[in-house]
């Protein structure tokens, strides 16, 4: 049987069949998991072999379960019994959102909010996951910043648990940093200035492919260190990206551009 983790109430998956060529109380037959266990998240009806579901499950924790059902003859003097593996594999959901880990220290960050139906006011609290850097001002455009670091437990399968990271932009904010979206390495494709900002506020967001979408955020906390203006470094070269990806079609004559 195959089922979605989610926490369910009798939710039937199947049923478990068994014949006896016996007639009477020898044919009539009694179903059973075995060994019973309270924890188990199954049941099966005794009498008609039906197999349900009821409790929750997690495939973070138990993505396999492989059950022995017995069907045993109510003879009335030698029960006999019969017994069948029963295989439940557990389906990924997108409940898991990525988590940010290896980071420096975690801000506390408060906001208001209204709860329109009591017309009160309350205040919401974020844990968010900061990760500190140092660069001088005349670090030459391209050079890595730090890299973050997420992890999802869903299943990467389905991309579920696949990560990619992005750096959203604020309106009138300057374009400094990029990410690379699967490595996390955070960049500078601009220069820094100590006089006009020495510290930049970096939003970070971690997102899975799952559909919708699941994601978690983080800061970058970027120090920028004074260097005498004398001291000068010379630019280098630097790519936009880190990626490129192109699509050709076969047999096409060379050079193309």
């Amino acid at each position: 049987f195959n089922v979605e983790e989610a926490l369910y109430t009798r939710r039937v998956l199947g049923k478990v069949d068994a014949t006896d060529a016996d007639f009477g109380q020898n044919a009539n037959l009694t179903y059973f998991i075995q060994p019973s266990s309270a924890e188990l998240p199954f049941e099966i009806s005794p009498h008609t072999g039906v197999f349900s579901v009821n409790g929750e499950l997690d495939r973070e924790r138990e993505d396999k379960y492989i059950l022995t059902v017995i069907a045993r003859d109510n003879g009335h003097d030698n029960k006999l019994s019969s017994s069948v593996s029963v295989e439940v594999q557990v389906l990924d959901v997108n409940d898991n959102a990525p988590q940010f880990f290896a980071y420096d220290e975690i801000l506390e960050w408060k906001h208001p909010e209204a709860d329109e139906l009591s017309n009160h006011n309350f205040e919401s609290v974020m844990m968010i996951p900061v990760y500190k850097a140092k660069l001088a001002e005349n670090a030459p455009v391209g050079t890595i910043v730090t890299k973050v670091y997420a992890n999802d437990s869903d299943f990467i399968g389905n991309g579920n648990g696949l990560i990619l990271y992005s750096l959203p932009q604020k309106k009138n904010q300057l374009n400094l940093f990029a990410i690379d979206s699967k490595e996390g390495i955070i960049t500078t494709i601009g220069k820094l200035d100590y006089e006009s900002q020495s510290v930049h506020n970096v939003t970070v967001v971690a997102s899975d492919l799952g559909s919708p979408s699941l994601s978690s955020t983080a800061m970058l906390m970027l120090t920028v260190t004074d260097v005498p203006d004398d001291v000068e470094m010379a630019d280098k070269p630097v790519f936009i990206s880190r990626y490129y990806e192109l699509e050709i079609e076969e047999n096409v004559q060379t050079p193309v551009e």
